[in-house]
């Protein structure tokens, strides 16, 4: 339907170009609406600077609907049946008044724009004393009006799930709501009505964007899944199926969009991450200490914690380690695809490290106060996987739309996470959220499955086993015994992502890792040992391949 360039218009005008059409090619009336209602929300969308997946669409759509926009077609050329562009203005809509006398009708008029019809009735001579008929009733006052109307119609964005929202476009149209509304009930005011309406909207987004975190990426509710005929089953993420690629899953129509790899630029990732963070995490609902009490004590110390909770969230290594996590997820998901152009090893080796590194930094800082451990760094790693899974949104739409796949892209993200950072699951979950009868009892499910699957008791097996960074920092037979046997355990084997990205490193990078392990457990400020030192430690515990 479209040309290859569109025009800019002016102001927030919105011009599409439409290609040439000829006088057997003329297609159905309701076609060409549907394709430029759906170009003018994606129009609309990148406009705002946000991006134009399915729910931000069908919020354009609701809240500034084509059918109240002022259309204009351009016919610069006679060859073709249809026009060559349509210019677009979105909407402002007409506000009924009859304040002109007390100039609050004219202030709206002139900070809207908008048409006013008189409804004053004309000047009449005066009227005789008649008896009123019984089902007479007073006229409704302009704020009743207003509050009868949203009670025939409610709000349609309420129909359009929280998840996948872009919080600055749902700020842009609270806003002009408001716009609207105090120009209705005068100048500078708002009507109670719309106070409560706004209040409710905001508890509602708030509520779904908590399930949405809990469907995607907070135990134990990330493992449940609900069949067709509404069952409820779990899946682990310790199952080996989590642990591969999706390269076997990929339709054929979708290989080209996910064979381009991750562009993102970092100054991107900062804004979608201070974005998510002050915008979209429900601080309040992850725990109970940033809730604000009564008392103003209470309250002035949960205020303190949430902006000490924002200013670590965004600072420069959580941005770094998100855009790290992305790259790391996308070789390892979609790096088949590429067969011979895979990112070579030396690559993934530095990103492994740099990985590593981020993760013991941010660790480091926080794992000595119960507020860190029990906040911090699950918040920390639950706004990495949102920050993720947003880059991915921006990059592959049409990956998006596909429910079953982009679930097994988030189950790989989360699997990623578990095997990198997190084994025991700790700061994938959330106290505030533990102590509900679902979580419980989705709990003892997921306790069950995971003796099943590994054989073992989960809390015994992570008595004697190192982590992750020590494992692949660490490859061979060791000198010591004890050390041996901890490196053998059985446990230590189940961690095949970390394997797989490990696999051939050399001498200088494992020392590195070393280096970076060291660092992550000692106490002192700045956690730095001399390299002379890492090399001494190191050479402690060198592996002696021959021996094996």
């Amino acid at each position: 339907f479209f040309g290859a360039m569109s025009a800019p218009g002016r102001g927030n005008e919105i011009v599409i170009a439409l290609r040439h059409v000829a006088d057997n090619e003329v297609g159905k009336p309701e076609d060409y609406w549907k394709a430029i209602e759906d170009e003018y929300s994606t129009r609309y969308c990148e406009m705002m600077g946000v991006a134009p997946t399915p729910q931000n669409k069908a919020l354009v759509k609701n809240s500034m609907p084509l059918k109240d926009c002022e259309l204009q077609a351009s016919w610069a050329s006679r060859s073709s049946a249809v026009a060559d562009s349509i210019s677009i203005l979105p909407p402002t809509r007409k506000v009924v008044s009859t304040n002109f006398e007390t100039g609050r009708g004219e202030a709206a008029k002139a900070a809207l724009g908008s048409e006013f019809i008189d409804t004053a009735p004309p000047a009449t001579a005066a009227p005789t004393t008649r008896e009123m008929p019984e089902d007479f009733a007073e006229p409704l006052s302009e704020a009743e009006q207003l509050g009868a109307e949203k009670a025939r119609k409610p709000d349609a964005r309420a129909k359009i799930p929280a998840e996948g929202l872009e919080a600055s476009l749902v700020r842009e149209f609270d806003r002009i709501k408001q716009a609207r509304t105090a120009a209705a009930h005068g100048k500078g005011t708002r009507g109670l009505a719309d106070v409560d309406e706004q209040e409710e909207d905001r508890r509602r987004r708030t509520k779904e964007q908590e399930r949405a975190l809990q469907r995607k990426f907070i135990l134990p509710f990330a493992c449940e899944r609900q069949s067709k005929e509404g069952r409820s089953r779990l899946i682990s993420w310790h199952a080996p199926a989590l642990a591969g690629d999706m390269a076997g899953e990929i339709p054929e129509q979708l290989r080209a969009e996910v064979m381009k790899p991750i562009k993102m630029p970092m100054s991107r990732f900062a804004s979608i991450t201070k974005s998510i963070v002050e915008d979209e995490l429900p601080f309040e609902s992850l725990s109970t200490s940033l809730r604000p009490g009564r008392g103003g004590e209470r309250r002035l110390q949960a205020e303190k914690r949430q902006k000490q909770l924002v200013e670590a969230l965004t600072d420069d290594v959580v941005v770094r380690l998100a855009g790290q996590l992305a790259h790391f997820v996308y070789w390892h998901v979609f790096g088949p695809l590429h067969h011979n152009r895979q990112l070579p090893a030396k690559d993934r080796h530095a990103l492994l490290l740099a990985i590593y590194d981020a993760w013991a930094t941010i660790e480091k800082s926080w794992k000595g106060s119960p507020f860190g451990v029990s906040v911090v760094l699950p918040c920390t790693l639950l706004t990495v996987k949102a920050v993720s899974e947003r880059c991915f949104q921006y990059e592959f739409n049409k990956l998006a739309e596909d429910e079953v796949l982009w679930r097994g892209l988030l189950d790989r993200m989360n699997v990623c996470c578990m095997h990198l950072f997190d084994q025991d699951c700790r700061y994938a979950r959330f106290g505030a959220f533990d102590g509900d009868d679902r979580a419980l009892r989705l709990s003892k499910q997921l306790h069950a499955a995971m003796i099943t699957e590994k054989k073992a008791n989960p809390v015994v097996a992570a008595v004697a086993r190192a982590s992750p960074l020590v494992q692949q920092s660490m490859t061979g037979d060791a000198i010591d015994a004890q050390t041996r046997v901890l490196l053998e355990h059985r446990s230590n084997a189940e961690n095949p992502i970390a394997d797989e990205w490990a696999a051939g490193m050399d001498e200088k990078s494992r020392l590195k890792l070393f280096s970076v392990a060291q660092r992550r457990v000692d106490r002192r400020p700045g956690g730095r040992l001399p390299l002379d030192m890492h090399r001494s430690r190191a050479k402690s515990v060198q592996f002696q391949g021959s021996r094996k």
